[in-house]
């Protein structure tokens, strides 16, 4: 079997992983010219303009700036502030928005006039170095998403912190809430050091006790968040955590697992949560509470951070406090709105607090034809998620009347791939289903060259649905992207017969629904597969849904058909989140076909009765089990993830299409520090590795 050779240049996972382990093991409308308060140790607050970065003089030894290209650190594009004012030889003197009163003023959470910049910054505050220049203050970022918990990940992402993050080369793991972080010798310990005096934006101290209480009273609260998760039962142990001190902690794992900090630097989910505040909420710090419904209000089990929302259920009228540069204000049906946080723990190396940005504004549009319109009338400041090589060439010809430019990146995780429901209740449906014939038949009766070139304009690849992506690992091979993919209805027909599913008077051996969200997966799509389906007697009625009626049908069993992009397949996302791998093979937001074996294997309850798994599923838990206690792209990883690849392919659970194909992401001229996409993938977390703290506009 020849190892696949035309890998993207970005093989980044196999270098992210050596490199974070390295990394772990060692050291341990924009307004121009805005006005910024300064404000010192020493001195009263004085007002001076945010200029770009010069030279200083012997007479001023302040910090003026420097961007990423000027001023290496020991993480490129940011620094500790001891380690940048000793490289740049210069002291830094902290400013703030000249609006940060008046925005602070909008935020519920935030009580009495705010406190100095330095006082309300950490002692140690992240320095970030702009791509660009330094910024200026201002403006409402236009934003768009389908709904308010629908294509919100865009936006989300580019709000978002983490302990840990990707650098813009997708190789390199940079601190980010934490200060540093460390790994022991055999990868069973991960060790934080958090930075001191860090708030949250309600103004009150962030310290190791808003992760434990993260961990131990909500994530693994029976009565809170139900069942634990997979993603934090590591070795058959769930995640421990011991608590040093305010500044310290360190994450406990059951077993060797070298690929946490992929998984740190990728999730959604935040591994913290305001204790003081939720405390209050919670039964078991507040006898009066008496129920956890107000916790679930202000806390989701999902993590996703904008469920639950109290703005849309009534009954709230605080937001939960947050690290992240913006906090949401309001919040209907058409728009979610936010403001600076003041309390945001970065600056940029001129010390100016960020965000530049003063507002945003998420506008909810879930009609994807009228979301294009927006974009191309200039109404939307930048746009990744949801957009599709399919969607180039409008984008592409509208950039000048639209004011904005459109790049094309490499995916990963985009093969959308069709799935049917191994658990569903319909006894014909499930025999159907169970029996691989059918799966390879459904495959074999795929015309990927023909939806290549009508949905992708030539420019993907025919590929086979594989749990890794294989532009991102070293042990697919080209046998198993290529197995079952190629198209022959003739085949198809003799194994639909040999199984005994004989044609109708109407040519249909089998009906089945197939609801989808264009958000997943395009609509063109599908009407070709319907076809390709009906000519080997497969009839597939075809329905447009909302991402929300889809994932929500699917958790409650009822999808017949399931289809999405084949996102979570990294590989620094697959070492640490194994739920492409392992049963159900998908998660919520992307749900997988096999809800059967999940509960069957883990015990949880999924709502759907637990049946025993074949040989293959049973020795496929126990590879993935290795697999995460192996680095990346070492030998043995590598072994193991072949065998887990090939258990996938011979048993089709997922079919896959198009693989490798590239997408666009739109920025709007004046929105600036934005440094060029180098992938277009959920599964880095969308914009989060690119430095989204220092975008500025600049409306012309």
């Amino acid at each position: 079997m020849e190892r696949r050779s035309n890998r993207l240049v970005w093989l980044f996972a196999i270098l992210a992983t050596f490199s974070l382990i390295a990394a772990a093991c060692g050291d341990s409308g924009g307004s121009s010219n805005a006005q910024a308060t300064t404000t010192t140790a020493d001195s009263a607050p004085t007002t001076t303009a945010a200029a770009p970065a010069t030279t200083t003089t012997a007479a001023d030894n302040s910090c003026t700036g420097t961007t990423a290209s000027e001023l290496a650190g020991q993480y490129p594009g940011q620094f500790e502030l001891a380690e940048y004012e000793s490289a740049a030889g210069c002291t830094m003197k902290f400013s703030e928005n000249p609006d940060i009163g008046s925005l602070a003023s909008r935020i519920t959470h935030i009580t009495g006039d705010l406190p100095p910049v330095a006082d309300r910054l950490p002692s140690e505050p992240l320095v970030i170095a702009p791509s660009e220049a330094i910024g200026t203050y201002g403006g409402i970022f236009n934003g768009l998403s389908r709904a308010n918990e629908a294509g919100t990940s865009d936006l989300l992402s580019f709000r978002h912190v983490n302990l840990v993050r990707f650098a813009p080369d997708l190789v390199t793991i940079l601190p980010n809430v934490a200060k540093s972080f460390e790994f022991n010798s055999d990868f069973t310990e991960l060790s934080f050091t958090l930075r001191d005096g860090m708030k949250w934006s309600n103004g009150e101290p962030f310290t190791s006790e808003d992760v434990r209480f993260w961990l131990e009273d909500l994530v693994e609260n029976q009565d809170i968040a139900g069942d634990l998760r997979s993603n934090f039962i590591i070795g058959g142990e769930p995640l421990g955590i011991k608590v040093i001190d305010d500044l310290n902690f360190k994450f406990i794992f059951g077993a060797p697992t070298p690929g946490f900090l992929g998984t740190l630097a990728t999730t959604f989910v935040q591994f913290f949560q305001p204790d003081e505040f939720l405390k209050q909420f919670h039964p078991d710090y507040n006898s009066s509470v008496t129920s956890t419904d107000k916790i679930l209000e202000m806390w989701s089990p999902s993590n996703w951070k904008d469920v639950g929302s109290p703005w849309l259920t009534g009954t709230g009228d605080v937001w939960t406090p947050t690290l992240e540069p913006f906090i949401v204000v309001d919040e209907s049906t058409e728009e979610r709105h936010l403001v600076a946080n003041p309390y945001f723990f970065a600056v940029d190396t001129a010390g100016n607090q960020l965000p530049y940005i003063n507002e945003m504004s998420e506008k909810f549009v879930e009609d994807s034809q009228v979301a294009q319109l927006r974009i191309t009338n200039g109404e939307v400041d930048y746009k990744t998620q949801g957009l599709t090589i399919a969607d180039f060439p409008v984008l592409n010809d509208n950039q000048e009347g639209g004011n904005y430019k459109v790049q094309l990146a490499p995916s990963a995780g985009t093969n959308v791939f069709y799935a049917f429901n191994l658990a569903i209740a319909d006894p014909t449906l499930n025999a159907a289903f169970n029996d691989v014939r059918f799966r390879e038949a459904f495959s074999l009766a795929l015309n990927r060259d023909e939806i290549n070139q009508l949905i992708y304009f030539g420019q993907g690849i025919p590929q086979q649905s594989t749990p890794a992506d294989p532009n991102t690992v070293g042990f697919v091979t080209d046998d198993q992207l290529n197995a079952f993919i190629d198209y022959d209805p003739a085949q198809a027909n003799a194994l639909l017969d040999e199984m005994g599913l004989a044609p109708g008077a109407d040519g249909c051996r089998i009906n089945i629904n197939l609801n989808f969200s264009d958000q997943g997966s395009p609509a063109d799509m599908h009407e070709l597969v319907r076809g390709y389906a009906k000519d080997v007697g497969i009839c597939i009625t075809v329905k447009q849904v909302s991402s929300d009626q889809y994932r929500e049908a699917a958790a409650r069993n009822e999808q017949e058909m399931l289809t999405w992009a084949n996102d979570g397949t990294t590989g620094a996302f697959i070492v640490g989140a194994t739920n492409q791998l392992v049963p159900p093979f998908g998660q919520f937001f992307n749900p997988g076909p096999a809800l059967h074996w999940e509960a069957a294997t883990t015990g949880v309850d999924n709502g759907v009765d637990p049946v025993e798994p074949p040989a293959d599923v049973k020795r496929l838990i126990d590879l993935v089990a290795q697999f995460q206690q192996a680095p990346l792209g070492s030998p043995e990883s590598d072994k193991l993830g072949h065998e887990i690849v090939q258990i996938h392919v011979d048993n089709l659970w997922k079919i896959g299409t198009i693989g490798s194909v590239p997408a666009p992401t739109i920025f709007s001229n004046d929105l600036h520090n934005h440094p060029d996409f180098t992938v277009h993938t959920y599964d880095f977390y969308w914009s989060y590795p690119f430095n989204t703290y220092s975008w500025y506009l600049q409306r012309g």
